[in-house]
């Protein structure tokens, strides 16, 4: 009976090594000044002693490295290429990419894809129609904000309105811009509109100076993810980008014939189709 109390306690204590382990990840990752041990334990909620062993594993693991200037822990390309085998893994760049690329080309903007995963919706690949414009995504591999971007609001349109609302407060309802939506009843009045045309769209609520139209990628009634066209302020305006909604629709169909089975995989049937509007 000891033996088996002795083993559950070590079980425990297994799991919240690892539970505290991919917090770290999740607390470093695009933070450029890094954090020393005693942040890292403050933010973990755990003494030092304990932070150290998890930092000092992952640092011979190759996750972390630790600046010997600042003495602050920040996490290596190993990360980076691990979500570059990840999409690899899941053939973006065979079955997505083309479609991607001919958008972003024939509007000449930038063009983001979104996939569902269970309860959120994360950026996972970009094309830029510019010719003469060098762009660095920093939103890849993050999450989508729901409430604020046009692909966020494409995505929570096909789930009832509770449901929607559950999403985004377990997420964060915080304004990004003063222009975000921030209150259950403007999001509500917001998702019908969303309904009623067809397609969401971004008047700086995400980011000031950016505005952006996306429709979302549904087969058999399944929501997959959302595919957009953004574009800056200085040459666009919502109204001039709803010219392309046709077009962000055609490539949302390619899509959604051709998704790709490994991401697939990631929106389980049970979990959408709890929450997916009757149509």
């Amino acid at each position: 009976m000891s033996d088996n109390h002795q083993l559950s306690g070590e079980a425990k204590r297994a799991i919240a090594s690892v539970d505290r382990c991919l917090e770290i990840l999740l607390m470093l990752a695009g933070n450029r000044v890094g954090l020393r041990l005693a942040e890292v334990a403050n933010k973990l909620g755990s003494d030092r002693t304990n932070a150290q062993r998890i930092l000092s594993t992952m640092e011979e693991r190759g996750f972390v490295f630790r600046d010997e200037v600042s003495s602050r822990y920040k996490l290596t390309f190993l990360v980076t290429s691990l979500g570059f085998r990840h999409l690899e893994a899941a053939g973006v760049s065979e079955w997505a990419q083309p479609t991607l690329d001919n958008l972003a080309s024939a509007t000449r903007e930038l063009v983001r894809l979104a996939a569902g995963e269970r309860d959120k919706l994360r950026w996972i690949a970009c094309a830029q129609g510019a010719d003469d414009t060098l762009i660095v995504d920093p939103v890849q591999g993050k999450e989508v904000p729901l409430h604020a971007t046009a692909n966020g609001k494409a995505w929570l349109a096909q789930f009832q309105d509770e449901d929607a609302i559950k999403l985004v407060l377990r997420q964060g309802f915080h304004a990004r811009t003063p222009k975000t939506i921030t209150s259950v009843d403007a999001l509500r009045e917001e998702l019908r509109l969303v309904r009623e045309r067809g397609y969401g769209t971004a008047d700086e609520e995400a980011d000031l100076g950016v505005v952006a139209v996306s429709v979302v990628i549904v087969r058999e009634n399944r929501p997959l993810g959302t595919i957009s066209v953004a574009a800056p302020t200085t040459r666009a305006t919502v109204k001039t980008l709803e010219q392309f909604v046709p077009l962000v629709r055609k490539a949302a169909t390619v899509l959604a014939d051709t998704w790709g089975p490994y991401v697939d995989t990631l929106i389980p049937n049970p979990v959408t189709e709890t929450v997916i509007r009757s149509r």
